[in-house]
């Protein structure tokens, strides 16, 4: 209250002094108009005294104007001055607002610009190398101190470089610790910056196809091919340096080199450590290239298998071949042969015989080509193996008892000898025979004539090792009657037929192999125990019904 108290007195008195002002300049005015007045007199220059009254009136009637307008501009200038002090003010307290966001503030700074892109290798296999630059990284920084920090403590990570190619986007991740941009009061814009891929140099692309030439063995339909790099041509198109680069390092693979026939395409695999093409700057268009089979003459064709001659044994399905060369002709005497397949083949089985080799030089020299160099052979008529019983039919089960029979009695009837393998011997030690009192075995005793009691199938199981594919044991039954007291003693001998096979017109096979047992035959169940049953573990046992 005081101050505008002290205010309002200071306005009052500036009012005072200003009309005092005022009418003092008036006064001094009216003055200056009398003076000029008598001094127009004096020149002859008089005005009538009702002029002088007149411009004094006037005078009188424009000083309140003069000094409301007086007033005014004193007002304006107040206005002006109170203006002037607020906006000082403000631009101070601007300045001081200014200097201290400048002082306190942190800067953003884009390091978009500041990266030095650099490529190894050459474009769809190229590899970034990514700094920043130190001059433009001090361009953003005006401390170079901070700056040169900031390159050191930066870490780059770039995602997706590898066989990078012009057009391609790399991007790049720039991390800075927390502290350090706090510390210096520094953000960045972004810490993942996109980069397009430019200025690659792009790798020599080479269509292996055009660059190739093959050289052929054989006449035209038969003939077989080398290929080889065309070294004047590759250098002619990319220089000799690329070409140095290739040779050696490339392996050309024909993928079916065999009756190349003129017109035709071959495809040759094209091999080469992709690494190295890589290093130097060398693309391979496709990893297989074609080439036109032409220039090939014609020749007569003759039959490599005209004079041949397949030997075959063993039996199904072990059949056995073997093919000798028995032509007499110049050219076919040179052809040698292999069959797909030489062992374990069985009846109807169709095998693959190829006439692998021959005098060439001798073939071109007489202008003649083997018209085929395979053909197909089908196994037939051979023996077979029995493995079921529905093989063995009653045609077979009556040659078989008939067989058996005929075996037992020739064993039989040998004299009393070999106790090791002698029915006689073994009648007379293991029955009630034993008993009487007899000089000449031989004599006393008449075998009778051999019954077949039971027969049996036993195939050879799959984890079983053995050259025994089968056997059918038949058990028989042998009547040994005493002259001496009348009785008569049956013994039980085994019969074997191991590898038992059947001919294609179905009889037992010559190839089958008989063994005659006469151990443990005192019945006929200690002979099924001993020969039978205890093959079970390797074979599966299934009774013939008879």
């Amino acid at each position: 209250m005081e101050k505008e108290e002290k205010n309002n007195a200071k306005e009052e008195d500036l009012k005072e002094k200003e009309e005092q002002t005022t009418n003092e300049e008036q006064k001094e005015e009216v003055e200056k108009a009398v003076i000029s007045e008598e001094k127009k007199e004096e020149k002859g220059q008089v005005a009538t005294k009702e002029e002088v009254k007149e411009q004094i009136e006037t005078k009188k009637d424009d000083q309140p104007k003069e000094q409301e307008f007086k007033k005014a501009e004193v007002k304006t200038k107040k206005k002006h001055i109170k203006l002037i002090i607020s906006i000082a003010v403000i631009a101070v307290a601007i300045i001081a607002a200014l200097g201290w966001w400048f002082f306190f503030r942190t800067k953003t700074i884009d390091l978009a610009d500041c990266l030095t892109v650099k490529y190894e290798g050459y474009s769809g296999h190229a590899k970034a190398i990514v700094t920043l630059d130190e001059k433009a990284v001090k361009s953003k920084i005006s401390d170079r101190d901070v700056a040169k920090r900031l390159i050191k403590k930066a870490e780059i990570e770039l995602k997706n470089n590898e066989n990078l190619s012009n057009g391609d986007e790399l991007s790049v991740k720039v991390k800075i610790s927390s502290s350090f941009l706090e510390e210096n009061k520094l953000k960045l814009k972004d810490t993942t910056i996109k980069v397009k891929v430019e200025g690659v140099e792009e790798a020599a692309s080479i269509d292996m196809s055009k660059y190739i030439n093959l050289e052929y063995t054989g006449p035209n339909k038969h003939a077989t091919a080398k290929a080889t790099i065309n070294k004047e041509k590759l250098e002619e198109d990319f220089g000799e340096e690329t070409a140095l680069k290739l040779i050696g390092r490339v392996n050309l693979n024909i993928v079916k080199n065999e009756n190349l026939t003129n017109g035709n395409e071959v495809e040759i695999r094209v091999d080469v450590n992709k690494y190295y093409l890589e290093e130097m700057g060398i693309n391979i268009t496709s990893d297989v290239a074609k080439v036109k089979v032409d220039g090939l003459k014609d020749a007569t064709e003759i039959d490599a298998f005209k004079d041949i001659a397949i030997d075959v044994t063993g039996m199904s399905p072990n059949i056995n071949i073997s093919i000798s060369n028995k032509s007499e002709d110049e050219c076919l005497k040179t052809v040698q042969y292999k069959a797909s397949k030489t062992s374990g083949i069985a009846n109807g089985e169709t095998i693959t015989i190829t006439a692998y080799s021959w005098d060439e030089k001798l073939f071109d020299e007489k202008g003649v080509a083997l018209k085929a160099t395979t053909m197909e052979y089908t196994a037939n008529g051979q023996a077979a193996y029995i493995f079921s019983l529905s093989e063995i039919n009653d045609a077979v089960k009556t040659e078989l008892k008939s067989i058996f029979v005929s075996k037992v009695n020739s064993k039989a009837n040998e004299n009393y000898s070999s106790y090791s393998d002698n029915l006689k011997w073994y009648v007379k030690r293991n029955t009630d025979y034993q008993y009487l009192d007899v000089d000449d075995v031989d004599r006393d005793i008449s075998v009778g004539a051999p019954e077949v009691m039971s027969m049996y199938l036993l195939t050879k199981k799959p984890d079983t090792r053995s050259n025994t594919i089968n056997t059918i044991i038949g058990i028989v039954k042998v009547p040994c009657t005493s002259t001496k007291n009348g009785v008569t003693y049956n013994w039980y001998v085994t019969v074997k037929a191991e590898n038992a096979s059947l001919k294609t017109d179905g009889g037992i096979s010559e190839n089958t192999e008989y063994t005659i047992t006469v151990q443990a035959g005192k019945d006929e169940e200690s002979a099924y125990q001993e020969f039978v049953n205890s093959k079970k573990d390797s074979y599966n046992v299934e009774k013939i019904s008879l």
